[in-house]
């Protein structure tokens, strides 16, 4: 007979006589197997944070149950291991299905797990009580029930194979620890809650959010913590989830944060739990947007131009036959006379009784290739000429600015008759008129050249007037008028021009530069009068007073002369067209009268400095028609000198040209007009210069690139830098088809947005000057 054979048989005997003591040690071994588990959860520095609970469901209970009124079985009918020990830890009996564990200790060397019992044995006759343990037996996990047989001085132990359960709870624990670890890492808040508003977790974004460590946290009443909150929506919120057990997510101003904060509540078992991040960024761009809107949408309706967004409509092989109009302003309604909801949803063809197919192409071209365009329309629904400016802010979509230019159109074509009354007025005139480039190259010159030198229109153009000139006054007149061009400055000059007889008479020849808005000069223009008798008259003054008059008196200008200290002696007949007095009776003090009163202290300045120098007098001023009208003169004297250089007269003119004027005028508007598109803001606009630096820029690029102006002005924009190198490639190409056109097609492509993220935009360059 085996050791182990021997000590089932020894054992049996009594162990029949303990059964009814075991019964009543069974409920009290069945409520400490139903006691469950929990974990507390440490943080980094060993304190308790939290706790998570380990229970079983009611198939793990049931075994329990089993397991354990198998030990008031008879222990050869027990399907588990039942052993006794001695108060020495000797081995009194063991049933069958103890074998594997006495196999394992007589195969082994040591025993730690057998003196580590023995220990338990001990401790349980000392005590008197029943003992509790758990041991690991060749990778078998047992739970040993220790219970003293005081009058015999041994013990019986029950073991139960819990190798699954311990599992189960490593693997829990072992959740349960990367789970706190996640939240405790996340950058958003979290905590949980039980039943009573007990803090049983609180990760450190929430506790440092609170300005308080977790461990502080953990246990306490989160309204006693923060007594306020009761009176917060959050309060409302936790409410309805304990009682409604469904999850919650809302939006809330956490004064106490001062931050607008995203809040998550879910129900748990054990209570709730509570996922809450900081939405203040978001919040604020969405009042941006909202506010964004709102000023487009005030632009939109306060422009005093009518502007429109359709979708366009295509047949079934994608030509444009139609459009449905998606928004409008309120200058489209009343010009079209009808209300926003007769636009809005409808069709072109709806609006209007017979579309116009050249309006549906335009809208059409633009919106399915997304290139744009502006060109002048005519509207047949209204009769009038429009301006039109179409881009598309999507595919299939275009956006239309339009204008009614009708008036200016018809301004258009009396100006094209006024230009060609004024040229014919022109060639009928003494005085001979050209007109050149801003290089000084002669492009136009009247009839009246043509008529009194005899020589064809082709031989005056460029430099060909020259060779018209008297030899000796050619270099001279050519080195005067390119000194002027280089200059910038007025042309006058006297010299003589070869008539058709091959006689030489005097001209006085003036030009002037013609400037746009920014003072750059956009044409030369000059009036070639012959001076010939003035001359002849300047020689025998006293013999020829009266032909002098006559001479001015046919002259396109006001003519006038002054003695030496500035008194006005004479006008010529000019004059009638400013005023019904007679000439004569112009004195010094009476010429003034006629000058613009925002102009008379400059002129009056001038007039006395060059009465001062005995110098040239020169500059333009408003003077008054009879009419009550003003326009604009250029005024200019000489001084005739005697052989001691003293002024003995001054010859003047005051030549009109308000015309010229109203020229330099509308190319001021232009550049207002411009101006006004940029700060309007409805499309990036930016000036760089040749290294990449944005040298100025308004908001609407500042909003695509999240750049702000002060970084605009400290010069910190560079479109080299944030522009991916996939396009620079493109980009090149852009500018060095701007700079030989003026300016390039629009193309798409990426910008860098100060955040890191890419930006898709179409732009288009133009070379500036």
């Amino acid at each position: 007979m085996s050791k182990i054979s021997a000590i089932q048989q020894n054992g049996g005997k009594d162990l029949s006589k303990q059964y009814e003591k075991l019964k009543r040690e069974y409920e009290e071994l069945k409520s400490q197997f139903q006691a469950g588990n929990s974990t507390p959860i440490r943080g980094s520095s060993g304190q308790i944070q939290g706790s998570v609970a380990v229970g079983r469901d009611d198939t793990e209970q049931k075994q329990a149950e089993q397991a354990l009124e198998s030990l008031a079985k008879f222990p050869d009918e027990n399907p588990y291991p039942v052993l006794r020990f001695s108060a020495e830890g000797e081995i009194l009996y063991a049933n069958s299905a103890s074998q594997v564990l006495l196999q394992y200790w007589e195969t082994t060397g040591a025993n730690p797990q057998r003196a580590q019992i023995v220990e338990r044995v001990k401790e349980s006759l000392e005590k008197k009580s029943i003992v509790q343990s758990e041991v690991t037996i060749g990778g078998v996990s047992f739970s040993l029930t220790i219970i003293p047989i005081i009058e015999h001085q041994y013990v019986n132990v029950y073991a139960a194979d819990i190798t699954e359960r311990m599992h189960a709870e490593m693997e829990l624990q072992a959740t349960n620890r990367r789970t706190i670890e996640i939240l405790g890492s996340i950058s958003d808040a979290f905590y949980s809650l039980d039943q009573e508003f007990r803090f049983t977790y609180v990760n450190r974004k929430a506790a440092s959010l609170w300005g308080k460590q977790p461990e502080e946290l953990v246990g306490k009443n989160i309204w006693e913590v923060f007594p306020s909150g009761k009176q917060t929506e959050s309060y409302q919120k936790m409410q309805q989830v304990y009682c409604d057990k469904e999850p919650i997510r809302y939006e809330s101003f956490s004064a106490y944060l001062n931050q607008w904060v995203d809040i998550h509540i879910y129900p748990t078992e054990q209570g709730i739990s509570v996922y809450f991040r900081d939405i203040t960024e978001r919040k604020k761009a969405e009042q941006a947007l909202q506010e964004s809107e709102q000023r487009y949408r005030k632009l939109f309706e306060s422009l005093q131009e009518g502007m429109f967004l359709a979708e366009v409509i295509t047949n079934e092989q994608g030509i444009p036959v139609d459009w449905r109009y998606l928004d409008v302003n309120l200058e489209t309604q009343h010009y079209m006379g009808m209300t926003y909801e007769q636009f809005i949803g409808h069709r072109y063809s709806e609006v209007v009784p017979h579309p116009d197919p050249a309006w549906i192409a335009l809208l059409g071209r633009v919106a399915l290739t997304g290139q744009p365009a502006i060109q002048e329309m005519f509207s047949p629904a209204r009769q009038r000429w429009l301006q039109v400016s179409v881009q598309s802010p999507r595919p299939g979509q275009a956006i239309v600015l339009f204008i009614d230019i009708t008036e200016r159109k018809r301004a258009e074509e009396a100006l094209r008759e006024s230009e060609l009354f004024y040229r014919q007025s022109l060639e009928s005139i003494p005085g001979m008129v050209f007109t050149t480039r801003p290089d000084g190259y002669c492009d136009y010159q009247s009839q009246q050249w043509v008529d009194y030198t005899s020589v064809p229109m082709s031989q005056h153009i460029g430099d060909g007037w020259n060779n018209l000139l008297h030899p000796e006054d050619q270099p001279r007149a050519l080195a005067a008028w390119r000194d002027a061009v280089e200059g910038r400055a007025p042309y006058n000059l006297e010299y003589r021009v070869r008539r058709s007889d091959g006689q030489y008479e005097w001209f006085k020849v003036i030009g002037r530069p013609i400037r746009d808005a920014a003072g750059k000069i956009v044409r030369w223009f000059g009036v070639a009068t012959n001076i010939n008798e003035l001359i002849k008259t300047e020689e025998a003054l006293s013999q020829s007073e009266e032909h002098f008059r006559q001479l001015a008196d046919a002259m396109p200008q006001l003519v006038w002369t002054a003695r030496p200290d500035g008194t006005i002696d004479y006008v010529n007949n000019r004059y009638l067209e400013y005023d019904e007095v007679y000439p004569g009776e112009i004195g010094n003090s009476e010429w003034t009268f006629y000058i613009h009163p925002d102009d008379q202290e400059q002129t009056v300045a001038a007039w006395q400095q060059a009465l001062v120098d005995g110098d040239v007098f020169q500059t333009e001023q408003r003077l008054s028609m009879k009419n009550g009208t003003y326009r604009w003169h250029l005024s200019r004297g000489v001084p005739v000198c005697d052989e001691n250089g003293q002024v003995v007269k001054w010859y003047g003119t005051s030549t009109d040209i308000h015309d010229l004027k109203q020229v330099e005028d509308g190319l001021r508007i232009s550049e207002q007009r411009l101006r006004k598109l940029v700060d309007a803001n409805i499309i990036g606009i930016l000036y760089r210069s040749k290294d990449g630096r944005v040298l100025e820029a308004n908001d609407a690029y500042l909003d695509i690139t999240g750049y702000s102006r002060q970084e605009l002005e400290e010069g910190l924009i560079n479109t080299f830098e944030i522009i991916p190198e996939e396009f620079h490639q493109i980009d090149n190409e852009a500018m060095n088809e701007a700079r030989e056109k003026g300016s390039c097609q629009p193309y798409e492509k990426e910008y860098i947005h100060k955040d890191g993220k890419r930006i898709p935009v179409l732009i288009g360059f133009a070379q500036l000057d």
